[in-house]
C-alpha cells in the first residue's frame, strides 16, 4: 500500500456506488483506494487499473482487511434481491463487524453510506428492512472528540 497517500478501504467496491467511489479516489492526489471485494474474480477489474484490492466477506472475520488502512467507506449491501435475513447479516452485522475491526486497527474515520428515507423506514414497504437497518446503523455512529467515528 502507498504510504504517501491515505489508504481508503472501500467496502462494496464491486457495486455501482462503490465503483464510482473507487474511481474518484483513484484520481485524487491524496487518496489511495483499496477495493474490498468478496471473490477473487472481482479483483481483476481493479488490478488492470492499478487499484489495490483486498478479499473480504462481511459475514466473516475482517481484521485482515483493515491492516494499513487509514479510512473506510462502507458502500456495501446485500443487494436488492435478498431477504431480510441476508440483509441483516450483511448490511447490519457485517457493518458492525467492519466498524469493530476498524476501531481495533486504529482506522481514523469510518464513513457509512446510508439511504434516502433511512430516517423514515415506513415510507417504503419494499425497502423497509434496509431502511430500518440503515437508520439504526447511522444513529449508532457519532463523531468522537478526536474526529474518529465510533459506535455508541
Amino acid at each position: 500500500m502507498e504510504t504517501s497517500k491515505e489508504n481508503i478501504l472501500v467496502a462494496g467496491a464491486n457495486g455501482t456506488t462503490g465503483k464510482k467511489i473507487v474511481s474518484y479516489l483513484k484520481e485524487s492526489q491524496y487518496y489511495n483506494p483499496v477495493a474490498m471485494v468478496r471473490k477473487e474474480e472481482q479483483q481483476e477489474q481493479f488490478k488492470i487499473q492499478n487499484i489495490e484490492t483486498v478479499l473480504g466477506d462481511l459475514e466473516k472475520e475482517l481484521s485482515e482487511v483493515v491492516k494499513g488502512i487509514d479510512k473506510v467507506i462502507f458502500a456495501a449491501g446485500s443487494g436488492g434481491h435478498t431477504g431480510p435475513e441476508k440483509t441483516t447479516a450483511v448490511d447490519q452485522e457485517g457493518a458492525k463487524s467492519l466498524i469493530d475491526a476498524s476501531k481495533k486497527a486504529g482506522v481514523k474515520k469510518f464513513v457509512m453510506l446510508s439511504s434516502i428515507n433511512a430516517d423514515d423506514p415506513s415510507s417504503s414497504d419494499k425497502l423497509h428492512t434496509i431502511l430500518r437497518l440503515k437508520r439504526m446503523l447511522t444513529s449508532t455512529l457519532k463523531p468522537d472528540h478526536s474526529q474518529k467515528l465510533c459506535v455508541n
